[in-house]
């Protein structure tokens, strides 16, 4: 890894922290988090220490809160959409079928065959 590569997974691990840390207060406590998610409190001061939180949860937790925690602060890796993407839309996909395939978007041109 990279010097900006361990850079940005830190920052992206204190964000998730601290996007934890805020759930936590909101149930009142890691102990608290845990007997709503049905989880030891042990696997919240895991996810804690990692920085990370399982993607299973996030929208859970997104709903205990009330949607204060986004699940996009949770999980960034997995919640945020691409640069030139809105969130929650899919990009169209043609369901034309070319040979026995049907096409989920991917160029579907007729290759040529090489003799």
């Amino acid at each position: 890894m990279t010097d900006q590569t361990k850079t940005q997974e830190t920052t992206r691990q204190k964000g998730v922290r601290a996007a934890l840390r805020e759930v936590c207060a909101i149930c009142g406590s890691q102990a608290e988090l845990a007997r709503q998610l049905g989880v030891s409190p042990v696997s919240i001061n895991r996810w804690l220490n990692w920085g990370r939180v399982p993607a299973k949860w996030v929208v859970t937790m997104e709903r205990i809160t009330g949607g204060e925690v986004s699940r996009e602060r949770l999980c960034p890796e997995l919640f945020v959409p691409p640069v030139g993407q809105s969130a929650w839309r899919p990009k169209p996909t043609s369901h034309r079928k070319t040979g026995n395939r049907a096409s989920t978007g991917v160029d579907a041109s007729p290759r040529s065959k090489s003799a």
